[in-house]
């Protein structure tokens, strides 16, 4: 995925909005203007179907991203299809897409089909819980439908209370969200949203192409929504903001995004959401059978026939006929490269010589990766190696081997020779890639080859005896984040005494895709141990994420130690994580409450007494 690509991915991960006309800049309200609502929050019902009209867009500019926008504009039908738990399932599906801008002109892979269904859970609260999809659905199309939803989501307090804040997650990470309820000039219930800040990153993705860990500061961030009256979720919602993306002091893109979502009366749901099958969507493909479906199937033979010259005219014809065009020209390109495999170096000397536009460059490294063969392997390990191409070619090939269909030992040992690759900047920057796209396909095939992941544990071992410097330490560690090895625990742990605090920050984040039941006592015992408050809030965003995945409270262990390190903790950040830490416990465990209540009169900043007000009631807070 390139850049571009990744600010496109963004505008959906991070939702912004444009300005929508019904909604007009909120009133704050006071207990003395008017009364709090009885409740706030979604109650719906088996057979309810919504629908809303989305318009995204979004601009990048500065750093690598180059210049450009991107516009997206749909039709999301949601169709509730049973209860579960204190929630209800829903089916969704987006029609009617159409995208223009940065997609079609800059990197034509992001037009990739969005009319795929999906499913996803949504409680009282509205939270959106277990985003799934079928198997067959392209990954790309995963994580812009997922980001997408994501970006329109509104998380309600439990309690009627004029303000709250909510930790919530997107593609980027986890990101606090302090919420205001407010009189509306167009309605009685008008919330606003503002995003505060990312505590923890994720897009392990991200990293593994661009050669580092991202990091996204909120420059701005404005939201209203206007609340359904019957509890059927929004009305309508408004979002802008501004973020800069960066991988430590080199800034990514800054990219300002908008959304607006309306309710509309207009059309039908699909008729097919009505028989959709939960059961069949699955939300964590890194555990599902490794699947062929992305090979291509073999070309009709008027296709066969002709020149590699030929084939990529009908390719470039192909990318702007249809909303899908982007993917099928790809798909048809991988068709015919899977029969004629001579064409592949041909391809490379084209794309490493400038004479195909660098705007088709990503898509062509996504056929390249859809092909599936043997050939088509060895064709981007030789264009990951190649130095005379494109530092950020070379970093596509890495990732495309990342994701090949039906990876191998031999893949690894691709990626593995690369990763020990020396030389000027640019021949680091693709061998970190490589080293964190080996985490990745590690991950992807943990549990099925476990010779890829064994052949990944010794490279990192051995690289991290080899680093010379915090830098190649921390991108080691963020490719051990990347595998979610657990058998990889003893070598994490002995970065808890690491003398860099950035190290241990990073030795901390690379728990994060573990197993609750091997990262939770790691992570409690440090953060009993540990001295410094950004190593501090580190460990606790990431015992608090994976709680959050797992939907399950800290255990009593790491309760304890989390209300002893609240009461005398002084980094803001580090405070934040430890609230939120101990209110996963706060409405079951006693030490939990009793911590957070303590904490209370003894806060300083704002928005913290706003979170602890969110796991403690008004009532026991006075």
């Amino acid at each position: 995925m390139t850049r571009w690509k990744y600010a496109a991915v963004m505008t959906l991960a991070i939702g912004a909005v444009s300005a929508y006309q019904l909604m007009r800049r909120p009133v704050p309200a006071s207990s003395s203007a008017s009364a709090l609502p009885a409740r706030l929050g979604c109650k719906l019902a088996v057979g309810d179907s919504l629908g809303y009209k989305l318009h995204t867009s979004s601009s990048a500019s500065g750093g690598a991203a180059g210049h450009g926008g991107l516009v997206l504009d749909a039709v999301m039908w949601w169709k509730v299809i049973e209860t579960r738990g204190a929630g209800w399932v829903v089916a969704g599906s987006l029609q009617e897409v159409r995208m223009s801008g940065g997609a079609s002109d800059s990197d034509p892979a992001a037009a990739a089909p969005l009319t795929d269904p999906f499913v996803f859970t949504i409680g009282k609260d509205c939270r959106f819980h277990d985003v799934s999809f079928l198997p067959g659905t392209e990954a790309q199309t995963r994580r812009q439908l997922e980001g997408l939803l994501r970006s329109t989501e509104f998380v309600f307090s439990s309690r009627p209370q004029w303000n709250w804040v909510h930790r919530q997650s997107d593609l980027l990470g986890s990101y606090d969200a302090s919420y205001t309820l407010s009189k509306g000039d167009v309605s009685p219930i008008q919330v606003g949203k503002q995003r505060n800040r990312y505590v923890s990153m994720r897009m392990p993705e991200m990293g593994s192409r661009l050669g580092g860990t991202p990091r996204a500061e909120v420059l701005s961030s404005q939201a209203t929504a206007i609340l359904d009256e019957h509890g059927k979720w929004l009305r309508a919602l408004s979002e802008q903001a501004e973020l800069r993306i960066s991988i430590g002091e080199k800034t990514l893109s800054q990219v300002t995004t908008m959304l607006s979502v309306a309710r509309t009366e207009e059309g039908n749901p699909p008729v097919s959401l009505a028989a959709v099958d939960a059961s069949k969507f699955r939300k964590d493909f890194a555990e599902a059978p490794l699947s062929t479906s992305a090979l291509p199937p073999p070309p009709d033979p008027a296709l066969a026939g002709q020149t590699l010259d030929g084939v990529l005219v009908d390719f470039k014809n192909g990318i702007g006929q249809s909303k899908d065009g982007a993917f099928r020209s790809a798909q048809r390109l991988a068709s015919y490269l899977s029969v004629h495999p001579e064409a592949m170096a041909v391809l490379l000397e084209q794309i490493r010589s400038g004479a195909i536009d660098p705007k088709l460059h990503s898509l062509l490294f996504l056929a390249l990766e859809r092909t599936g063969t043997l050939a088509a392997e060895k064709a981007l390990g030789t264009a990951m190696a190649d130095r005379g191409m494109k530092t950020e070619n070379r970093m596509r090939a890495a990732a495309a081997l990342q994701d090949i269909p039906r990876p191998s030992v031999g893949t690894a040992k691709t990626l593995v020779d690369q990763a020990r690759q020396q030389g000027s900047a640019e021949d680091v920057q693709v061998s970190r890639s490589a080293l964190l796209a080996l985490g990745a396909l590690s991950h992807r095939t943990l549990e099925r080859q476990p010779d890829v992941a064994e052949l990944a544990r010794g490279e990192f071992r051995s690289h991290l005896q080899t680093a010379q410097n915090p830098e190649e330490v921390r991108t080691v560690l963020a490719a051990i984040g990347n595998a979610g090895d657990k058998s990889l625990v003893d070598t994490l742990s002995k970065y808890s005494q690491d003398a860099s605090e950035p190290v241990r920050a990073s030795a901390a984040d690379a728990y994060r895709r573990m197993e609750r039941t091997t990262m939770e006592p790691q992570l409690r015992d440090w953060l009993g141990k540990e001295e410094a408050g950004r190593v501090r809030a580190a460990i606790a965003s990431a015992l608090v994420e994976r709680l959050h995945e797992d939907r399950q409270a800290a255990s009593a262990e790491t309760i304890a130690i989390a209300a002893t390190r609240l009461a005398t903790e002084s980094d803001p950040r580090a405070r934040s994580a430890l609230i939120e830490l101990l209110g996963t416990a706060a409405a079951t465990d006693a030490l939990a409450k009793q911590a957070l209540i303590k904490q209370f009169p003894r806060e300083t900043v704002v928005d913290l007494k706003v979170l602890i007000g969110r796991f403690v009631s008004g009532e026991d807070l006075k």
